[in-house]
């Protein structure tokens, strides 16, 4: 009866599955940690958006909270890079005394 909702339904429900099919994958390569990176940053996202698209306004204590969201993403993400590098040498290291 109502074509446009059912319309709208199915985008909905199709983002809705592509999402959760997104978390999982990266929920089995990357670990939990990385998915409460990537949902937090999503919300954070969001927050800009709507400031900076929808002219919502924040006081002080909402700005304050939102940079120290953005710098703990921030300084994980740095940590995870430098861990991984970390470990992406030391594999090297061992695979070269191996072959020599």
């Amino acid at each position: 009866r109502c074509p446009e909702l059912m319309k709208d339904l199915g985008l909905l429900y199709t983002g809705a599955i592509v999402g959760q099919v997104i978390v999982f994958q990266i929920l089995e390569r990357d670990g939990p940690l990385s998915v409460s990176i990537y949902t937090g940053s999503r919300k954070i996202m969001s927050i800009f958006l709507s400031i900076f698209f929808f002219e919502k306004h924040i006081n002080n204590l909402q700005k304050i909270s939102l940079l120290l969201g953005v710098m703990v993403m921030v300084v994980e993400l740095l940590d995870k890079g430098s861990s991984k590098s970390s470990e992406h040498k030391h594999k090297q290291h061992s695979k070269h005394e191996k072959t020599h």
